[in-house]
């Protein structure tokens, strides 16, 4: 008997949990967006896209989602239009039970703005993407020049430098800039320092300091970290500024650093 009622009890307890669900489903099928929350990955107010420049893309594919049923409204196809979005790496976008509307969206970071050999200009992004130029965001950045052949396409990626493999060698002048600027950005003194990267015709790379006084000839990408210690060590010698005449500061060889006048 006992065991009859515990059945008993057990598929009223189902069915009961069953209803409940079934009216909370209804009831989410009728509940309409009622706010749109968006939060971007940093704390910068500037940039290449920012808070209305969401809500704008937003309102040009799906109209005002405030006042549209939730589960009208596909997040899926909203998630994708967003991270198709150059100047977005990534984005999420979830419904609340509430009404609510949460999209999270992570920017792409500029590295370096990029004029190529035909005169276009672009940015790579710290993940190694390109980005294009916006008349609305000027970020202040070293310009990459010379003998750079790629053009701007969506998609591209050139972050693929391993520097902690003994045979590993940039497969493109862009590997070797992104390798550099990443370098460059992660140094407290030098990241302020350089503004200018120039890449000759022989594959030599050529960086110029905000002064302009001198031009500093790392060659190569190869040991770049032991080439940036040396010239640190050079100008804490007192040679930083228009280094004692010299227009040529050459960090190729080891252990030593070449200058010409």
């Amino acid at each position: 008997m006992k065991k009859i009622l515990d059945i008993v009890l057990w598929m009223v307890l189902t069915g009961g949990l069953l209803v409940l669900l079934g009216f909370a489903l209804a009831d989410y099928r009728n509940t309409r967006c009622s706010q749109v929350e968006i939060v971007l990955s940093d704390s910068c107010t500037a940039g290449f896209i920012v808070e209305q420049d969401v809500r704008q893309i937003i309102v040009n594919h799906f109209g005002v989602l405030q006042g549209q049923l939730l589960d009208s409204i596909n997040t899926d196809t909203l998630e994708s239009i967003l991270r198709n979005n150059a100047y977005l790496s990534n984005a999420d976008v979830v419904k609340s039970i509430t009404g609510i509307i949460r999209i999270r969206a992570e920017r792409e970071e500029p590295l370096v703005r990029i004029v190529n050999t035909a005169g276009e200009g672009f940015y790579m992004s710290r993940r190694g993407s390109l980005l294009p130029l916006s008349p609305d965001y000027v970020p202040r950045l070293p310009v990459a020049s010379g003998a750079i052949s790629e053009s701007y396409h969506s998609g591209a990626c050139y972050a693929q430098y391993i520097v902690d493999k003994p045979d590993a060698s940039p497969r493109s002048s862009m590997e070797a800039l992104h390798y550099l600027c990443t370098q460059l950005a992660s140094h407290p003194v030098l990241s302020k320092h350089i503004v200018q990267i120039y890449f000759a015709p022989d594959g030599e790379i050529e960086l110029v300091p905000a002064d302009g006084s001198h031009i500093i000839l790392i060659g190569d990408v190869s040991n770049l970290p032991y080439k940036f210690r040396k010239l640190l060590a050079f100008y804490r010698a007192g040679h930083n500024e228009a280094p004692g005449g010299y227009s040529v500061v050459n960090l190729k060889y080891s252990n030593q650093v070449f200058c010409k006048k």
